[in-house]
């Protein structure tokens, strides 16, 4: 098996992400961001077929459910949400001695940038972190702001 070196380029991505932008409305290009925060295994190959067929098509594709491509996306979105209303339902914190409430989840998808707004909006007034343990990082809020953060256990 070869291997295929992939390189980064932020200018490029910049770009598919403008084209994308003016293809699709806002609420598609959230449901992609989702989609690839599933982080499913071989599931690149349908979220670049996507992304083609956005820009391929002369029309608005986001409704066309006999594409596979899009079919599969929103089936990933679909569990991606049911997995980030779980980890809204079912997080419990700790209260540390520093005043700090802290939980620990391992969802199955990469879930915790889409808890933010929840988490914010229902524990404005207290300090909190939610780490992801099965991915090594966390999210932090402060009663200000939020931040990614990583701890060295």
């Amino acid at each position: 098996m070869d291997t295929l070196k992939v390189v980064t380029s932020d200018s490029y991505a910049a770009r598919v992400l403008k084209g994308l932008r003016t293809k699709l409305s806002p609420n598609a290009v959230q449901r992609l961001y989702i989609a690839h925060m599933a982080e499913i295994a071989n599931e690149e190959n349908n979220l670049v077929g996507y992304i083609r067929y956005v820009f391929d098509s002369t029309q608005n594709i986001e409704d066309d459910y006999g594409n596979r491509f899009v079919m599969r996306i929103s089936e990933i979105v679909r569990m991606v949400r049911r997995e980030k209303h779980r980890m809204e339902a079912f997080v419990r914190f700790q209260k540390l001695k520093d005043e700090t409430y802290y939980a620990t989840v391992e969802p199955d998808f990469n879930v915790l940038p889409l808890l933010i707004r929840h988490f914010r909006n229902r524990y404005t007034d207290q300090k909190w972190i939610i780490y992801d343990l099965k991915r090594n990082y966390g999210i932090y809020y402060n009663m200000h702001d939020t931040e990614f953060i990583t701890l060295d256990f």
